[in-house]
């Protein structure tokens, strides 16, 4: 558990960091994000059966790392990009052995692949996830953000308070994406208004 928490604590102080990316010393940015992926990495080997936390928040931080504005603003290396690449898929392989028909890792499966290579939009199968028992709020952000889903104000509202309390990357960017929409919500309901 020590090892999980450490995890975490340098998956925030990269979090913090990334934002001031570009005025930052070289590297240092870049050392943070490597250094939060690595601990993630050791609690995987040292406890197999790892908190679902840690897979997901390893597979985020690995996805985060192959997009191209990200990781060439905060000064990622190359090497580290193209392992991130091909390790995200196999976090999901691992966790998926672990907690087999897990709907979170199914639906960041299905955001990734949404986000990164413009699959369709997946609101339906995402509704569905969401029956499912031990489902998290987690999808509430997607289908929150998709156009004219005010109606998902309240659980959204939610998750942006759960994920307050622990800012790592993927709960920075699930606030950003939150943040976003109510402002796109609130920017529709004017222009009605009008």
């Amino acid at each position: 558990m020590v090892a999980f928490l450490d995890a975490v604590r340098l998956d925030i102080a990269a979090a913090e960091l990334v934002p001031r990316g570009n005025d930052m010393p070289p590297d240092e940015c870049a050392s943070h994000i490597t250094e939060a992926a690595q601990a993630y990495e050791r609690v995987l080997i040292s406890e197999p059966a790892a908190p679902l936390d840690v897979f997901i928040n390893l597979a985020f931080l690995y996805w985060q790392s192959t997009d191209f504005g990200f990781w060439s603003g905060v000064g990622l290396p190359l090497p580290f990009v193209k392992m991130a690449d091909s390790r995200r898929r196999a976090v999901f392989d691992q966790a998926e052995k672990i907690y087999p028909a897990n709907a979170d890792i199914r639906f960041w499966r299905r955001y990734f692949d949404f986000i990164t290579l413009g699959e369709p939009p997946f609101e339906e199968e995402c509704k569905k996830l969401l029956q499912e028992s031990g489902a998290s709020l987690v999808p509430y952000f997607y289908l929150y953000s998709s156009p004219g889903e005010e109606t998902y104000e309240r659980q959204a509202d939610e998750l942006f308070h759960v994920c307050e309390k622990t800012p790592t990357m993927k709960n920075r960017y699930i606030m950003s994406v939150i943040s976003g929409a109510t402002q796109g919500h609130q920017w529709a309901r004017e222009e009605l208004t009008r």
